[in-house]
C-alpha cells in the first residue's frame, strides 16, 4: 500500500527543548575539545559560539547571545527562524558564524566528540583555506564505481589493523588509481567532497579523546559499516576521511599543516600505490556478483524511476533562497536529470519539504521535483513527503507538472 501523506499549512509547533543540563554537557564537550587541541591540529582554535537546536520544534538553546534570545540561567534560548535549515553544520546567525547541533546529542562520550569537533571544524573550515564544496560524484553511483570505492576501502581496513604493513595500504591507493583512470571527473570530485566532509570526519576521529590504535579500530569498522550504504556518492568521504588521515598520522606526522585544497589526501601518502591489486584479496569475485545483480535491478526499475521523477506528472518547487539537510547515504543519481535524496528537509520562502520517500533535486540545482499531489476523499494527498505551504503561496497544476506561486492577493 501506498504511504499517504497529507498536504499540511505551516502552523505552530510545541516549543519543546533540550534542558539547561543537556546543553551544558554539550558546551562542554566542545569546551573541552578546543582546550585540549590547544590549535595544534589546524593551527587555529577550534572555539566557537554554539547553538543546540531541537529540530521538531526549533527551539535552541546557545551558549553566546543570539538574535531575539533571552538569558536565563547562565544560557540564551530561543526560536531560530524558518529561513534557517536545520542540521548539523555551520550556519551564520547574526553577526556571528555558528556551529549548529541538533538535539538529541549522543549520549556516549566519544561519539559525542566525534560528532561535535566535526561541526567545529566546519566552522573554521573556511578560515584555513577549504571552503565548502560538494560535488555530485555520479560516478560512485554506477556499477564500476561503487565497485572500485568498496575494494578502496576493504584494503583500507585492513591497513588500519596493520598499520606498519605498507601492502594494503598500497592496494587501497591501487584501486583508487584504477577509479581515476576510469572515470574522468573521479579524482577532483571526490578530492572536493573529501576536502569538505572527510578532513570534518578526520577531526572527530581525531580529537575522539580514544588512544590512536582505538581510533584506527573505529574507523576500520566504519569502513565495513559504510559498504551497507544504498549509495555513496556523498557518503564516501565520510569513511574514507578518517581512515586515510588516521593513517597519514603514522606516514607523515603534521600532514595537517602542509595540506591544501588542491591537493588530494591519498597523495600525501609517499608510498606509490599498487599497478594491479588483486581484488580477490578483498572478497573481489563476490562483491562483483553483488554488484552485477544490484546494477540489474536498478535498470529494471529505471522507468518506474523516471515515470515518478521526470515523465509523469511532478510537483516542482523552484529554489530561491534554499536550505536543506539530508542523509549523505541515501542519494541516488538519476544520470541526466540530478540526485534523488530518499531522506531530507528542505526549506525555502514557499515553507518546508520533509521527503522520506525520494526526491528529485536537478542537476542545476533549480528546484526539486516531487510526484504532484492527487484528491482522494475531498483531501490532497502526496506520497513519499510532507510539504507545509507557507499560506502566501498556492499550487497551481497544469498538463504534466503542477508549480507553486505566490497567491494573488486579495482585494
Amino acid at each position: 500500500m501506498r504511504p499517504l501523506l497529507l498536504l499540511t499549512f505551516l502552523c505552530s509547533a510545541a516549543h519543546a527543548q533540550p534542558t539547561p543540563e543537556d546543553a551544558r554537557r554539550v558546551f562542554e564537550t566542545a569546551d573541552q575539545i578546543a582546550r585540549q587541541d590547544n590549535s595544534d591540529l589546524w593551527g587555529v582554535s577550534l572555539a566557537g559560539p554554539i547553538v543546540l537546536v531541537d529540530p521538531e520544534t526549533r527551539r535552541a538553546v546557545s551558549d553566546t547571545p543570539a538574535p531575539g534570545f533571552e538569558y536565563i540561567g547562565g544560557l540564551w534560548t530561543g526560536m531560530l527562524p524558518d529561513s534557517i535549515g536545520l542540521a548539523n553544520t555551520a550556519f551564520r546567525f547574526g553577526s556571528s558564524y555558528r556551529t549548529m547541533l541538533l538535539w538529541p546529542a549522543p549520549d556516549d562520550e566519544s561519539d559525542l566528540r566525534r560528532l561535535v569537533a566535526h561541526e567545529l571544524w566546519h566552522r573554521v573550515q573556511q578560515d584555513i583555506g577549504f571552503p565548502m564544496s560538494g560535488p555530485t560524484n555520479e560516478h560512485l553511483g554506477t556499477r564500476d564505481g561503487r565497485y572500485l570505492l568498496q575494494l578502496e576501502m576493504r584494503a583500507l581496513a585492513v591497513a588500519l589493523q596493520d598499520p606498519d604493513n605498507p601492502l594494503p595500504l598500497q592496494d587501497a591507493l591501487g584501486f583508487r588509481a584504477l577509479r581515476y583512470a576510469q572515470f574522468d571527473t573521479a579524482q577532483e570530485e571526490e578530492r572536493s567532497l573529501l576536502m569538505h566532509e572527510g578532513l570534518a570526519q578526520y577531526t572527530g576521529a581525531s580529537l575522539a579523546g580514544v588512544s590512536a590504535a582505538d581510533a584506527r579500530q573505529h574507523a576500520s569498522k566504519a569502513l565495513g559499516e559504510s559498504e551497507a550504504d544504498p549509495s555513496f556518492v556523498r557518503s564516501f568521504a565520510y569513511a574514507l576521511g578518517p581512515a586515510y588521515g588516521l593513517l597519514l598520522d603514522i606516514h607523515r606526522p603534521g600532514w595537517t599543516r602542509i595540506a591544501t585544497p588542491e591537493r588530494d589526501l591519498r597523495d600525501l601518502f609517499d608510498l606509490p600505490p599498487r599497478a594491479a591489486p588483486d581484488p580477490t584479496r578483498y572478497g573481489g569475485e563476490a562483491l562483483a556478483a553483488s554488484e552485477d545483480s544490484r546494477e540489474a535491478t536498478r535498470l529494471a526499475r529505471l522507468d518506474a524511476v523516471m515515470e515518478r521523477y521526470v515523465t509523469g506528472t511532478v510537483l516542482f518547487l523552484k529554489f530561491d533562497n534554499m536550505n536543506v539537510s539530508f542523509d549523505p547515504g541515501q542519494v541516488e543519481i538519476l544520470p541526466g536529470h540530478g540526485s534523488i535524496y530518499q531522506s531530507m528537509t528542505l526549506t525555502d520562502a514557499w515553507g518546508k519539504l520533509t521527503v522520506t520517500g525520494g526526491a528529485l533535486i536537478k542537476s542545476d540545482w533549480s528546484g526539486v521535483a516531487v510526484p504532484a499531489p492527487y484528491p482522494v476523499g475531498g483531501e490532497m494527498v502526496t506520497e513519499g513527503y510532507q510539504l507545509e505551504l507557507d499560506p502566501a503561496w498556492e499550487i497551481v497544476c497544469e498538463p504534466g507538472v503542477c508549480l507553486v506561486r505566490r497567491a494573488p492577493k486579495s482585494k
